[in-house]
């Protein structure tokens, strides 16, 4: 997920974050409130992801959110066939 934070142009795995919406500054202090660290147990490399702040609520939900997508698998062209009609913008 942090991979996708740092893409900087839009496409497969960009992030878009509307104005509005409560993305306010504190949103994205909870999004990034961890960072992964390696420690070495026993001579092997193993990540941690370290809080770095006491909130992280906003990550938490954007992990489960990817998470729950990844599960439904959804198929993007049939959901894109169905919301057409709908679409302000047809392509």
């Amino acid at each position: 997920m942090y991979a996708q934070l740092k893409e900087q142009t839009a496409g497969s795995g960009y992030c878009h974050f509307p104005e509005g919406d409560g993305y306010d500054e504190e949103y994205f202090k909870q999004l990034t409130a961890e960072k992964r660290v390696i420690r070495y147990q026993k001579g092997f490399p193993k990540a941690e992801w370290i809080k770095t702040r006491a909130r992280n609520e906003a990550l938490d939900r954007r992990v489960q959110a990817q998470v729950a997508l990844c599960l439904l698998n959804p198929h993007w062209g049939a959901v894109e066939k169905r919301l057409a009609p709908r679409l302000l913008f047809p392509e």
